[in-house]
């Protein structure tokens, strides 16, 4: 399930998809420090004139019919440079390099929380399972003890208002239940909005299986919170009555903080680039 949700998130593959283009984009800001080899190519056709403007003819440039032949000039260069610094380069490789920092770190905050709100609603979607199924038994046990209520009332050894007490317990649990699955429609509906799954890959997925009775919903639930006690420590530092500790922790663990840090190192660099045509080029 967790697979498929990743696969259909559109928030992670757009995360990702960004991922891969900015590094390409620092990969292309790189190339712009190897060496470029220019060829440029001319050609000018002309006629040679020169002879009759020169006065070399004499008179007889006005009685002969002079015809100059069309001359063919053609040039071309080969130019090469190799950048030794460049400004503009450089600032452009360092902002390269922080927008695909800053992309990896937007993706990895979108794999965290979509872990976490999977686990939020695949959690909420087996506590109202877990309460149905609870009230379901409670149900049953109530319909049993308003039939034994009524017999040992008949027989006397009950009064009118234990068997009233019975039935009234009865028709709150009914109630109380109808909520329950009108809970669990509901859990249920937003895993799947979030997932993506449809019924029937749900349901192709076994985990209803896993939610069929009242034991199997305990396994499940015990193997849904199984390693909880690891995750519990790693908050502990956030639990501390220490404000020092816990705005330490933010530095050191926080992704969000270290994606704020690396925005701000992009706007620096890319308002350094304002100035850059101004330094000489080597």
């Amino acid at each position: 399930i967790r697979q498929k949700t990743s696969e259909r998130s559109p928030d992670i593959r757009s995360a990702e998809a960004l991922a891969r283009q900015k590094g390409g984009s620092r990969y292309t800001a790189w190339t712009r420090w190897m060496p470029h080899l220019n060829l440029q190519t001319s050609m000018t056709r002309a006629k040679d004139y020169s002879l009759l403007t020169s006065g070399s003819l004499g008179n007889l440039s006005s009685a002969v019919t002079f015809k100059p032949q069309q001359v063919d000039l053609m040039r071309w260069n080969l130019v090469a440079s190799l950048p030794i610094y460049n400004r503009t380069v450089h600032l452009g490789v360092e902002q390269a390099s922080l927008e695909k920092d800053a992309a990896e770190q937007q993706l990895k905050l979108r794999v965290t929380e979509q872990d976490w709100k999977l686990r939020l609603n695949l959690g909420n979607y087996l506590l109202a399972a877990y309460r149905v199924a609870t009230s379901q038994n409670a149900l049953e046990a109530a319909r049993t003890a308003l039939k034994e209520a009524k017999v040992r009332f008949e027989l006397g050894q009950k009064t009118k208002i234990d068997v009233l007490k019975a039935e009234t317990n009865l028709t709150s649990l009914e109630a109380k239940i109808l909520a329950d699955q009108q809970k669990l429609v509901s859990e249920r509906d937003a895993f799947l909005e979030y997932t993506g799954l449809s019924a029937e890959e749900l349901k192709a997925s076994g985990l209803e299986e896993f939610m069929a009775t009242e034991e199997k919903l305990s396994s499940t639930i015990a193997r849904f919170t199984d390693g909880l006690d690891a995750k519990l420590k790693q908050i502990e530092p956030w639990m501390s009555d220490d404000s020092a500790i816990r705005s330490k922790k933010a530095v050191e663990s926080s992704t969000a903080y270290h994606a704020f840090l690396t925005q701000e190192e992009l706007s620096r660099a890319r308002a350094r680039q304002l100035m850059a045509q101004e330094w000489p080029e080597l």
